[in-house]
């Protein structure tokens, strides 16, 4: 990569940096330390503050995360020595600077960044004149004094000027002269000033906005004596990628509104949804300073004083409705510990609204609280947490309720000019910032920075969430759920139940229907354990985090009931006792127990899958009470179909004879006739679950069958939390494959849709079914449903592959063997030569490796098990599919709209790519067993293969083929393997 142009300029320059304490100087310091590493000397000025010497307060400093990268160098040390920290204060005349420290000054500082300024809002107009106009003017006194500055750089704000709607990258005549409104408040009593303010302040709405006007106009009477630059940022908020994506440390803006709202605080703000909301992210702002200081430093020096522009307006124009919703929609998927109420309230735009909501929404739950507090003789608080939010709220709206174009084409032409390397060290292109994902990343900065609350607090915040929801939205609600009212005092028997949809169903059962009597769930012993045994390991998962948070959470789980049985032997291997109530109290009965993998011999998936079930409904004839018999199968047992309908099919074998065939013949004479049984099905577990509908469908005259074809089940979308998922079957395992680099090229069709269905909407879509079925207990007929995304909501593989692969790079895994991408082709032949170089070479050559330094080899037979599952991948991914699947939508649309929220099937809501990305989370968290904590460790491991940049480049098919030439690495990874 070229050598970065800015970035040689810094070179052996000394800077003098102000407000280095501050949210933007933290950044300020970082990036040159880190971006610029032959810089001469930073010097940070820093007053004693809080009983605190400056020199402890720059330790203090430097051990914040915001220098984590560059503490994890193996010079971190020495980089911070280029640090030092200079005693003095900018509201004292010479910057309260020693005569040895003003020498020092004198003679070394060629660029200066003042940052400094008080940023209340509400500040009384004499601290913030002496602060802001004041301190300015000690600094460029000083500053006057350096005999190498090339550039001074002020930081102002793009509001200063707040009477102008449309605002020019030039000066602008102040309201009053700085030094005269400074002579005043020096000696005018408070409360004259007081008095007088708002007279001065006229068009500015709060008194840092005045003193910044002023301010500038101070800066600009000294660009005869000195070089100074005026840079004006518009709101800045939260970094969006360095030097932590989301950090941010105070609640000044945007992150005091986020962070009150997060807490059930703030219920309603006065705001027009359709106003541009212009902040930008405070690393965007810091780079944009350096070009800005590296432009005017770099140019013969003129009298002129240069005005930038640091907004967004152009770029990313981004409403405060649009930023809002995003904040609410992410809100609730990470949500802080300790809230007063849920997230919710609303933006008013009508003024007498607004002050009516916040009467009944703030101040009477404020006065209501604090009376409680009072009388329980603890400490009243929420009066005055109020008191200053409706302060806040107050200087924001000015905001929020106008609407400003701020001109940014002087910065927009310097970042057109500059070269690729520039441009990608020192980005400032807003048009690529991916709102959501930064959204996102802002309220997990503000959670963990701010609110310091633990990324581990998570589980406990969203069950804490989820049962202040229950209380406002369920237990308080006029209407009531036709579907939870009608599952009440069922006793339910589910087989299949510590599976991936087994373990979702009970779940919901649990935790939606609260009133359901009892919940049998078939358990075989498995490895040495008893049943009783794994229903301890099976409570003991994540899924059940929600209710093991509740407070009656024993009484919940002692609804479940194991039963110890299989489904592989007759009867299910079941006591005379147990057989006998199950057969006096079961009520429904969800068969989801089957053999899900695709390569299954045809003995053992007919065995189980048609054996198990046929056992199953054996079992079910002496059910006294049953009012259905839920079947789970597939929507790919069809296969030769072009049109898959929600109805019964004629299977190609007698279901039966089948199982007579496997009881008697030998393995190879079977091995050799499967592929003569299967014709159109693609593998053992799609043929044997078309033979079991078959066989379901013969016991419809017992009592009430319905069979439910889902598409392919993945990760969890909502419920019982984003991404969960906890086997590596299908897509899942591809992605893993993928995301370790162990995956090179996947054979797949992408102009096809990828029919993926949440576990959560399957779930979902079961109980409908069964509530469906059960209510009208009819004999005889057979019903039929799929269990699908709808067409609007199903995306093809080429935008599913393209999303996945942002997400790769953004939450890598720990441990890698190469930088995860894919070349995704149809063309077998293509794919089989990617799979001999990028697969097997190398599978070979580390595992020889491996031998020869007395390691165990194991990476061809992980490439032998990616490969089968491929073979399985490929058939479905290269074949267009078309299901019907309107019964189950028209069910939804009767649904009351309570149902529809609780037991969503077709939520028009369906956010595609939010859910990729907490699906990737998923499966690193729940399958992969990484906590989120490692994901630093881990995207620096990537970056060690391979830049992020230089791959979103090219086309995935070229950085395949030339991983080729990647065998150099693999001595690197040997060594690697080894030392570990």
């Amino acid at each position: 990569m070229a050598k970065s142009t800015i970035g040689q300029w810094y070179g052996g320059q000394n800077i003098f940096v102000t407000g280095a304490t501050g949210f933007m100087g933290k950044i300020l310091v970082e990036k040159i330390l880190r971006c610029c590493p032959d810089v001469g000397t930073v010097y940070l000025l820093i007053r004693p503050k809080k009983g605190k010497d400056p020199r402890r307060r720059l330790e203090d400093y430097l051990n914040g995360p915001v220098f984590d990268k560059i503490r994890e160098q193996p010079d971190g040390e020495g980089v911070f020595q280029k640090l030092q920290c200079i005693q003095g204060d900018v509201s004292q005349a010479n910057c309260c600077l020693s005569d040895q420290d003003q020498a020092l000054l004198e003679d070394t500082v060629d660029v200066v960044f003042h940052m400094a300024a008080n940023v209340r809002f509400d500040q009384p107009l004499k601290k913030a004149v002496l602060s802001n106009t004041g301190g300015t003017m000690n600094l460029l006194d000083l500053a006057c004094r350096f005999r190498k500055l090339k550039v001074l750089v002020h930081v102002s704000t793009s509001y200063c000027h707040c009477e102008e709607t449309e605002v020019q990258e030039k000066l602008y005549k102040a309201p009053h002269n700085p030094r005269k409104i400074l002579d005043l408040a020096s000696w005018m009593e408070d409360d004259i000033l007081r008095s007088v303010t708002p007279k001065l302040l006229r068009n500015s709405p709060n008194t840092y906005a005045y003193t910044k006007c002023l301010t500038e106009q101070l800066v600009s009477e000294y660009s005869h004596k000195l070089p100074v630059v005026i840079a004006r940022p518009s709101i800045v908020t939260a970094a969006c990628k360095e030097p932590i994506p989301g950090w941010v440390d105070n609640l000044n803006g945007p992150t005091g509104i986020l962070i009150g709202a997060g807490k059930g605080v703030i219920r309603t703000m006065l705001c027009n949804i359709d106003y541009t909301a212009d902040f930008v992210p405070v690393d965007i702002s810091i780079n944009s300073l350096l070009i800005v200081a590296w432009k005017v430093g770099s140019q013969p020096r003129t009298n002129e004083t240069e005005v930038f522009h640091i907004t967004a307006n152009r770029e990313q124009p981004v409403s405060w409705g649009q930023a809002l919703e995003l904040g609410k929609k992410h809100i609730y998927k990470y949500p802080f510990s300790v809230c007063l109420w849920y997230p919710g309230g609303s933006p008013k735009s009508n003024y007498i609204a607004h002050n009516i909501a916040v009467f009944f929404f703030h101040l009477i739950p404020a006065y209501f609280v604090d009376f409680l507090m009072t009388v329980t003789r603890n400490k009243p608080f929420l009066v005055r947490t109020q008191r200053r939010i409706q302060n806040g709220l107050g200087v924001l709206q000015y905001y929020t309720t106008r609407l400003w174009f701020f001109h940014n084409e002087k910065l927009a032409r310097i970042y057109d000019s500059l070269s690729e390397t520039d441009r990608q060290i020192f980005y400032t292109n807003k048009e690529k910032l991916d709102m959501d994902e930064y959204m996102l990343n802002y309220i997990l900065g503000a959670r963990k920075y701010c609110a310091r609350e633990d990324p581990r607090t998570l589980p406990h915040a969203r069950r804490t969430l989820k049962k202040t929801l229950y209380t406002v939205f369920y237990a308080v609600s006029m209407e009531k759920s036709s579907l939870a009212e009608w599952y009440a005092d069922q006793k339910i028997l589910i087989t299949g139940a510590t599976g991936l949809m087994g373990k979702v169903l009970v779940e919901k059962l649990l935790r939606s229907c609260p009133k359901v009597a009892t919940v049998y769930i078939l358990i075989r012993p498995k490895k040495g354990k008893t049943a009783k045994d794994r229903l301890v390991d099976f409570l003991a998962t994540p899924v059940f985090d929600t209710i093991r948070g509740e407070p009656n959470a024993e009484g919940v789980f002692k609804k479940i009931s194991c039963i110890n049985g299989d489904i592989s032997e007759k009867n299910c291997d079941l006591s005379d006792d147990d057989k006998k109530l199950l057969s006096d109290t079961v009520t429904l009965i969800f068969h989801t127990a089957a053999d899900v993998r695709f390569n299954q011999s045809l003995r053992q998936a007919v065995l189980t899958n048609i054996g198990g079930t046929l056992n199953v409904l054996e079992l079910a004839k002496g059910f006294k009470k049953l009012k259905a018999f839920v079947h789970v199968s597939t929507l790919y047992c069809h296969c030769g179909e072009k049109l898959v309908e929600e109805r019964l099919y004629k299977s190609p074998h007698g279901p039966r004879q089948l199982m007579d065939l496997v009881s008697w013949m030998d393995d190879d004479l079977l091995r050799l006739l499967t592929p003569k049984f299967l014709k159109d099905c693609p593998n053992t577990y799609a043929y044997t679950k078309c033979l079991s509908e078959e066989l379901v469908s013969q016991y419809a005259d017992f009592f009430p069958v319905v069979i439910a074809r889902p598409s392919t089940v993945t990760a969890a979308y909502r419920e019982p939390m984003p991404g969960w998922i906890d086997n590596l079957n299908g897509p899942t395992g591809i992605i893993v494959s993928v995301g370790k680099g162990l995956l090179r090229s996947v054979p797949c069709d992408h102009t096809l849709k990828a029919n993926l269905v949440p576990v959560d909407v399957s779930i979902n879509g079961l109980l409908v079914i069964a509530w469906k079925v059960g209510r009208v207990g009819r004999r005889g007929d057979v019903e039929v449903y799929h269990i699908m995304m709808s067409e609007n909501q199903t995306r093809d593989w080429e935008e599913t592959m393209r999303l996945l692969k942002k997400y790769y790079y953004k939450y890598p895994y720990s441990f890698i063997m190469w930088y995860p991408v894919t070349c995704v082709t149809s063309n077998r032949f293509l794919h089989g030569i990617l799979v001999f170089f990028l697969h097997w070479c190398p599978a070979y050559v580390i595992d020889a490796l491996l031998k020869l330094t007395g390691n165990k080899p194991c990476l061809v037979d992980i490439q032998k098990r990616i490969n089968d599952g491929l073979k399985v991948f490929g058939y479905y991914t290269n074949r267009p599919w078309n299901f019907e699947n309107g019964k189950l939508k028209e069910i939804h649309d009767n649904l009351t709209e309570h149902d529809k929220k609780t037991f969503y099937i077709n939520s028009e809501e369906y956010d595609y790519d939010g859910y990729l990305r907490d699906y990737i989370l998923g499966v690193r968290q729940y399958c992969v067993k990484e906590d989120l904590g490692t994901l630093p460790q881990a995207r620096k491991m990537l970056k060690r293969f391979v830049e992020e940049e230089l791959l979103n480049k090219f086309a995935p098919e070229v950085m395949a083929i030339t991983d080729i030439l990647y065998f150099k690495y693999l001595l690197l990874i040997l060594v690697l393997v080894f030392l570990h």
